[in-house]
């Protein structure tokens, strides 16, 4: 049966992680071969908090590399890893170029060349950190982005420029471009993140090369500020969701104050409901 090209949405578990990455990972790492059971995740936090690869650490019993600048956390990071053999702790911001670029980092640990999962998660210089590792190649990485950027917005962070919520990072057309030149291809966007898979792995999740515009969620985005061709690539549950939402604004606040759900019906009812109900049936 063909697959809706946001299913792995449905894999969504949060046990440690920020917006369900914890069982989508899982998942994809259950149908990948040749795993090896070593992740490295930076910037790492405390190894708890709103991490990608604790899940894997404790009930999966993951090897890591983990590194964060931060001191304070990273005494926090040492703390709790103190129980998992095979966790590396690293004390070190993670520079684009230097000594503290990240292939450096990691030969200094028993990483293998070929390993499971990348997570990168450093609020700014994401891309070019990813752009800059040459010489090891994670089956899966998981990289942060700007998601208030639409699929069709190229835009790059500026190198070593303060992040500002919103506005820099980098979109996930220019992302997945970058993920394209190293062999990576585009399989889902969750919350913040967006995840590549080796793009010999692709067809295990996709029948065919997915784009930005297919998997890209919407959830930093009311659906007022969106047209219908972003829309009708919504899944019927996040409609529904979202409806449900819009009604308890209009049962709150009456008619007149346009909601999300409103705000939908309005956009249907002008012309293009058969288009979305035949979008959304095919989501059944």
């Amino acid at each position: 049966m063909k697959q809706r090209p946001k299913y792995l949405l449905d894999y969504r578990k949060d046990q440690f992680s920020q917006n369900g990455e914890d069982g989508v990972i899982e998942f994809i790492l259950s149908k990948l071969p040749d795993k090896n059971g070593w992740c490295v995740e930076f910037g790492a936090w405390d190894g708890k908090y709103l991490s990608n690869t604790y899940n894997l650490i404790a009930n999966h019993k993951y090897r890591a590399v983990l590194i964060e600048g931060d001191a304070e956390k990273y005494e926090v990071l040492k703390q709790n890893m103190k129980g998992f053999t095979g966790c590396v702790c690293k004390h070190v911001y993670v520079a684009i170029d230097g000594r503290n670029k990240l292939d450096d980092i990691l030969k200094e640990t028993p990483l293998p060349k070929h390993f499971d999962l990348l997570s990168i998660d450093i609020d700014g210089d994401d891309y070019h950190v990813w752009n800059s590792l040459k010489d090891y190649e994670p089956s899966v990485v998981l990289i942060e982005l700007n998601a208030h950027d639409k699929p069709g917005v190229e835009k790059i962070h500026q190198p070593g420029s303060p992040l500002v919520m919103g506005i820099t990072s980098t979109s996930i057309t220019s992302m997945t471009n970058l993920a394209e030149t190293k062999g990576y291809s585009l399989i889902c966007h969750v919350g913040c993140n967006v995840i590549y898979v080796r793009s010999e792995y692709l067809p295990v999740f996709h029948e065919k090369k997915i784009t930005p515009l297919e998997v890209f969620t919407y959830e930093y985005h009311s659906l007022r500020d969106l047209t219908l061709r972003e829309i009708v690539t919504l899944d019927r549950t996040e409609v529904i969701r979202r409806l449900n939402e819009g009604y308890k604004q209009i049962n709150t606040f009456g008619q007149n104050h346009f909601g999300d759900a409103w705000n939908l019906l309005h956009k249907v009812l002008r012309g293009s409901k058969r288009i979305v109900r035949q979008k959304l049936l095919k989501r059944t």
